[in-house]
């Protein structure tokens, strides 16, 4: 909670703070998803804007651009250019303002990106890599509560003056303000899990049920055995190795044989 209150003081009070890619995702409907980006739009209200994929992925991003927060809701995000267009812009000092029949204006960026899906999963594709993403996994309410958004209008004055009083929970550890081990939940694990590609995928199952089979620690094979014995050769060989080492980090082992002598 304390985590969640800090981001909304420091968009409300710092808004140039560059902060997390926040992705709420939840299979259930009736989770409040939904209604977090609408408790943002009227707490910032003409700095919050709430936009769909197409207006993401459009080269026109007048109504957009010159917001603190923008919210995507149903968030399905294919194509890769759009997901490092997002990545870009969330750390970005300037942003390119496009309008229909006008020219680009250069402007100060301060744009932060809260996508809401009901896909908990194939919504965007992440790598380990991937250090600017919260996701969270949203519970499902337990009471519904048909006037929150009359009570939001009501008390969203008494909460401001809260958050102006608050103090902080946490420091600046990063360019995105949060330490990244905090931003390491199981729900972007579960992300960048599918996000593998199917060889990764088809490999990672491969050995670990060999490992379960035969219950040893250490097993060696030659890319050759792992090409046809996994694989039946369908995928090139090159791209095997790829997989193998930059994928799953696997240590090549190596054996000479110099001089009718063996060397490892």
């Amino acid at each position: 909670l304390d985590i969640a209150l800090d981001y909304l003081q420091i968009i409300y009070q710092q808004p140039w703070r560059k902060l997390p890619i926040i992705c709420l995702v939840s299979k259930e409907n009736s989770t409040g998803k939904t209604t977090f980006g609408n408790f943002l739009r009227l707490m910032l209200g003409a700095n919050a804007a709430i936009v769909g994929n197409s207006d993401l992925s459009n080269d026109f991003n007048a109504h957009w651009a010159t917001k603190n927060v923008v919210i995507c809701d149903e968030t399905k995000i294919d194509k890769q250019i759009v997901i490092e267009k997002i990545k870009s812009l969330s750390t970005a000092k300037k942003i390119f303002m496009n309008a229909k029949g006008r020219g680009q204006v250069e402007l100060d960026c301060f744009l932060k990106f809260i996508l809401i899906t009901n896909n908990e999963e194939s919504f965007i594709t992440l790598s380990d890599n991937d250090i600017r993403y919260w996701v969270l996994k949203v519970p499902v309410l337990k009471n519904d509560n048909p006037h929150i958004t009359e009570q939001f209008v009501e008390e969203m004055p008494a909460f401001l003056a809260f958050l102006n009083k608050r103090t902080l929970a946490t420091e600046n550890r990063s360019r995105m303000w949060f330490d990244p081990q905090l931003l390491k939940t199981e729900a972007l694990k579960k992300v960048i899990a599918y996000s593998q590609p199917t060889i990764e995928k088809e490999l990672r199952q491969y050995f670990k049920d060999l490992f379960l089979d035969t219950g040893l620690e250490e097993i060696l094979m030659t890319q050759k055995v792992v090409h046809k014995e996994v694989f039946n050769n369908k995928y090139e060989r090159n791209y095997l190795s790829n997989v193998l080492t930059n994928n799953l980090k696997v240590e090549p082992y190596h054996k000479w044989k110099v001089e009718g002598m063996d060397y490892e």
